[in-house]
């Protein structure tokens, strides 16, 4: 665990400082969870699905000190993290930290783990790869990559912009991709040898309604890699009339993306589906729902 800042300057506590500023573009930056008609008013409640070291609680802390929030994550040593920063900067605030994944049943699931990009962390790692384009080829993942990593701080423009140069000449782009591309599949080697597996506990997401007399779920975001539908599949059929909107990240295996708007459209929801402005997302699969019951309004919307 470390200190680190995001680009407003708010400290935070993170396992690695690149995980903090994707969240940190992702979260304060796009402000991903608050498009397409998303709004909260004070006193609203949310539930944070998949909240990690606690970026978007802490968004919400910021913008909107009078949130109830359910922050859920299941797996330890993120908790941890996550806990140190509401700590440190919401201790006074009506926030719950609850140390469980959501899912479809009560019981424990085993949970892939890398300190080194905690945001990846996911009880379905085989739905998270069955999403991804694997006819791609590496010229388009290494492209997406200096983007992505231009757009972080990660790499300077102009750094960037010699990469991509050399990406477009014949021969040397197969060779400056596959120079590239090495490390990255170093990476990705030795992540699957330092993954942990880490037995967590998980429960519905209507029990959780349940046992805190929750009456309303103004805003439901869930962020949890390749395990959305099990989250929503928690869901009681008296539980779906409090659920107020919903942002949910999807990783399109099988068609998911279809499958989750039907869900919420069957339920009176109007839904958009949209796909983030990170290049790596549209080679991964990743899209997000975002759906809102036809009849609910907001008078005071989020600044």
């Amino acid at each position: 665990m470390k200190l680190t800042k995001l680009s407003n300057g708010l400290p935070v506590w993170a396992l690695n400082d690149l995980e903090a500023a994707v969240l940190d573009r992702e979260v304060f930056g796009e402000q991903s969870y608050l498009k397409h008609g998303i709004q909260l008013s004070s006193g609203d409640c949310v539930f944070d699905v998949g909240a990690n070291i606690g970026v978007f609680t802490l968004f919400l802390a910021q913008t909107l000190p009078s949130l109830r929030i359910f922050a859920f994550e299941p797996v330890p040593q993120i908790f941890a993290v996550l806990d140190r920063n509401i700590v440190t900067h919401a201790a006074d605030l009506d926030i719950q930290l609850i140390n469980v994944g959501l899912a479809g049943r009560d019981g424990t699931e085993q949970f892939e783990f890398d300190p080194r990009m905690s945001p990846n962390t996911t009880m379905r790692s085989g739905d998270v790869s069955a999403s991804a384009d694997v006819q791609a080829g590496p010229i388009p993942w290494v492209r997406a990559g200096v983007r992505d990593l231009e757009r972080i701080g990660g790499l300077s423009q102009p750094a960037s912009a010699l990469i991509q140069s050399a990406l477009k000449v014949p021969l040397i782009g197969n060779l400056t991709a596959g120079v590239l591309v090495m490390p990255f599949v170093a990476s990705t080697v030795k992540r699957k040898l330092m993954a942990r597996k880490v037995a967590c506990r998980v429960t519905t997401l209507s029990k959780i309604v349940h046992a805190h007399a929750v009456e309303t779920i103004d805003l439901l975001k869930i962020d949890v890699e390749g395990s959305e539908v099990e989250v929503l599949q928690g869901i009681g059929p008296d539980d779906w009339p409090r659920i107020r909107q919903a942002v949910v990240e999807v990783h399109d295996a099988g068609g998911r993306v279809d499958a989750i708007r039907r869900m919420f459209e069957n339920r009176g929801f109007t839904t958009v589906v949209d796909q983030s402005e990170w290049e790596t997302h549209k080679l991964l699969g990743i899209f997000t729902v975002y759906a809102r019951m036809a009849s609910f309004e907001k008078t005071s919307p989020t600044p």
